[in-house]
């Protein structure tokens, strides 16, 4: 889909089997047909490397959002990267 597809926003896990977010976020990053796509992040990983591979040039992340997760924190990060406004990590 992310191939053939214009989307808004994706929402991210990093820990999928077979490929992990940050792969599928550096794919997203190299179409140019999503260039304008936010990305959030949800992992339960959220150590300085994780962080900072994900906010690095290559990946851009928009947000991480930490597992476990509220559906009240996950819904702020999401309405703040489609204001277009910075988050906070």
């Amino acid at each position: 889909m992310l191939k053939n597809e214009k989307f808004d926003l994706v929402l991210l896990d990093d820990m999928m089997p077979q490929i992990n977010g940050l792969e599928v976020l550096r794919f997203i990053r190299t179409q140019e047909n999503l260039a304008d796509t936010k990305v959030v992040l949800v992992t339960a990983n959220a150590d300085q490397e994780l962080v900072g591979e994900a906010l690095g040039p290559q990946a851009r992340v928009d947000a991480i959002v930490v597992k476990p997760l509220s559906l009240l924190t996950l819904n702020s990060k999401i309405e703040m990267v489609l204001a277009k406004r910075t988050p906070v990590v």
